[in-house]
């Protein structure tokens, strides 16, 4: 509540300020060009009338929101494939917690302790634990009619017996009846190509030149449609649990900033989960919601906004800052570039640039930051060489005659800087990478397995924003040549060389790069411990997955039926299993109940964000929580003959149905259990 409270404030305050900009003649309006000005009709599956989004009566799309904790969930690369414990020495192992969202607490927790709020707010997304993940049936209707046909199902609630919760804001989509709980507005511009358009082809300094005034001014959106998007902004906000909501030690401003980008972040990388963790997969998607998001997410972020990028923009590149202050200045309580996460870097620009930026100033803002990737990738690496190494890299580096042609000679420029701090600390026991020689190739499959992540996101956001269909990838080592070629980072046929996609926009390169070495050199210095774990904090994660089963369900009877929980240390009459974590709860009973939840509702919140899978071990059955609802999803477990054995009455033998399981975790991947079951209880 404190949270929306920060906002309306600053809303009004901001919708002050639009007006009065409105009333004036601004020089701005000259430099628009409209391009297509068709706008687009959408049919309203209440009243039936076809009709663009306009502000006076803006159209909406059905959607689901719903708190979600599963990308938080992923493990290391280096992880072997987590089991459901069915020993003490198993469930020992198990409980070395090595998931992103544990190793981004640590980050937040460094981050915190050694800068200002208000730049490292802007180096990382939240979200990985209890973020917003939105989907839509693809149907649309009128915001009012929705309106209407609310106030409609709430007359109706007490005449019936209701499975939906009308009181905070449920309802069945009218046409085609999938559970949805909000309406995202269209943004009337939506559909149009709306100026700040290039032709052809223009340097990357130009362009990056250009990009320095529209990141100083935070384009001012429509007072009317920024009210109109208000309520959607509302339900986003409680759509999770509050614990998930804001970081309490970073002002409001910021965490309302922070939370807006990480909506977005989370979205796009769930939708990468979908595809199975790469742009590779050939899998068909349910109709997206991405762009008309992202235009609401834009609208609120320029709210919020209370510095532009300019001076972030200059650090990048090397330019100078209009106030002549140079942009290759050191800078002090600020994130360091080599320790940001350049996606949520990416997100956080491209959100308070004007909506239907032209393509050709996302491909430079891409381009400058996929070479900070690239530079952040060899200094962590760095740190894998040993003492020989590193100097054999600086060496080599020192007789190339292009010092950036290849990773081994910008590794070498990196170790040159880098080593006037005490971040390369000679370790007693030294790591098996320590150990090894790498060579170029190995470097080059490193930098690019590093930079995956970020192409990635970075594809995701094209697609989507330029309506382009994402390449075509038939086999997973042409992923990174595919995607530099698709974000036009490279045209060469040497594509699938890290290097020769790299982009500066500063005639001396060298520069810039010892300014961003000096500006990590600063804050290693003052806690070396800190910096050196923020920067090999960029690790590989593996998909997201439910915990291995064992193939016999008597292994897993006969170690948890009379096993005692570690709250209440008794034995539960119910005891039950969550699939994602391997914690077992009370299910049912008031020993480990905590206020008006039972332990497995609890349990749900905080290991979920609301949503939890059981085995319950008496019966073979999954129970499945969502928010307010539960339900039997049915047995992973059947016998010789493939059916169930509920409850356990026939004492059969019972085998893991792999068909099944993988279908269980596909609809806890894709957030479709509201969709695909239909038997919910309230608990």
């Amino acid at each position: 509540m404190k949270l929306m409270a920060e906002f309306a404030n600053r809303q009004k305050s901001f919708l002050k300020k639009a007006m009065e900009i409105e009333g004036e003649d601004c020089d701005s309006t000259e430099e628009r060009e409209p391009i297509v000005t068709v706008a687009k009709e959408y049919e309203c599956v209440i009243c039936s009338q076809t009709s663009p989004s306009t502000a006076e009566r803006p159209i909406g799309m059905v959607v689901l929101l719903q708190a979600t904790s599963v990308l938080g969930h992923a493990q290391e690369e280096s992880v072997v494939a987590r089991k459901l414990p069915c020993s003490d020495e198993e469930r020992l192992s198990l409980h070395k917690d090595q998931s992103r969202a544990s190793s981004m607490k640590l980050c937040f927790e460094q981050l915190t302790q050694h800068f200002d709020d208000y730049s490292w707010a802007q180096s990382v997304n939240i979200g990985w634990e209890g973020g917003v993940h939105v989907q839509s049936c693809g149907h649309f209707l009128h915001v009012d009619c929705h309106k209407s046909y609310m106030l409609a199902q709430r007359s109706q609630q007490n005449q019936r017996h209701q499975t939906l919760a009308v009181e905070r804001g449920e309802y069945s989509c009218p046409l085609c009846r999938q559970l949805a709980n909000s309406v995202l507005p269209i943004h009337p511009e939506m559909g149009e190509a709306l100026s700040i358009a290039k032709k052809g082809n223009m340097p990357l300094q130009t362009l990056a030149q250009e990009l320095v005034g529209l990141v100083s001014q935070v384009p001012i959106p429509m007072s009317t449609i920024l009210k109109a998007m208000t309520s959607f902004m509302e339900d986003l906000t409680n759509a999770t649990f509050g614990q998930y909501r804001s970081l309490s030690f970073l002002p409001s401003p910021h965490s309302l900033m922070l939370f807006v980008c990480s909506v977005a972040r989370t979205n796009l990388e769930a939708e990468l989960v979908q595809r199975g963790g790469t742009l590779g997969s050939t899998q068909t998607l349910k109709k997206s919601c991405f762009v008309p998001l992202f235009h609401v997410l834009a609208l609120h972020a320029k709210v919020l906004t209370e510095t532009p990028y300019a001076r972030l923009w200059c650090h990048l590149t090397g330019l100078p800052l209009d106030d002549n202050s140079s942009s290759l200045t050191p800078l002090e309580r600020e994130v360091p570039l080599l320790i940001r996460d350049v996606s949520a870097v990416l997100l956080e620009i491209a959100l308070t640039l004007p909506l239907n930026l032209d393509k050709t100033y996302y491909s430079c803002i891409v381009k400058i930051l996929y070479t900070l990737t690239y530079v952040q990738a060899l200094s962590q690496l760095s740190c894998k060489l040993s003492q020989s190494s590193r100097a054999f890299w600086k060496q080599k580096s020192a007789e190339s005659q292009d010092p950036f042609g290849a990773p081994g000679s910008v590794l070498g420029l990196l170790i040159d800087h880098l080593e006037h701090s005490p971040l390369y600390i000679i370790d007693e026991d030294p790591s098996p990478d320590q150990q090894k020689e790498w060579s170029e190739e190995e470097l080059e499959y490193e930098v690019r397995k590093y930079c995956f992540p970020f192409l990635r996101i970075a594809s995701l956001i094209q697609t989507h924003l330029y309506d382009e269909k994402l390449p075509s990838i038939k086999e997973e080592s042409g992923e990174f040549a595919a995607l530099v070629q698709f974000l036009g980072l490279s045209q060469e046929s040497k594509a699938s060389l890290a290097s020769s996609c790299l982009g500066w926009a500063t005639s001396d390169p060298g520069v810039l790069l010892r300014t961003w070495c000096q500006d990590y050199n600063n804050f290693a210095s003052k806690s070396v411990i800190a910096a050196r774990n923020l920067l090999i904090s960029k690790r590989q994660w593996k998909q997201p997955a439910l915990l291995e089963l064992p193939v016999t369900y008597d292994q897993i009877f006969q170690y948890y039926h009379r096993h005692t929980c570690t709250v209440c240390h008794n034995v539960p009459k119910d005891p039950s299993i969550c699939l994602v974590c391997g914690t077992m709860v009370c299910l049912r009973e008031n020993c480990c109940r905590q206020q008006t939840n039972y332990e497995a509702v609890h349990h749900s919140i905080n290991c979920g964000a609301g949503t939890a899978i059981y085995l319950a071990v008496n019966s073979s059955t999954i129970i499945v929580i969502r928010g307010k609802r539960a339900c039997l999803w049915g047995s992973v477990y059947l016998d010789s003959f493939g059916e169930e054995d509920r409850d356990l009455k026939r004492g059969k033998p019972l085998y893991l149905s792999v068909e099944r399981y993988k279908l269980l975790q596909h609809q806890w991947l894709s957030h479709s259990f509201d969709h695909t079951t239909k038997r919910w209880v309230w608990h």
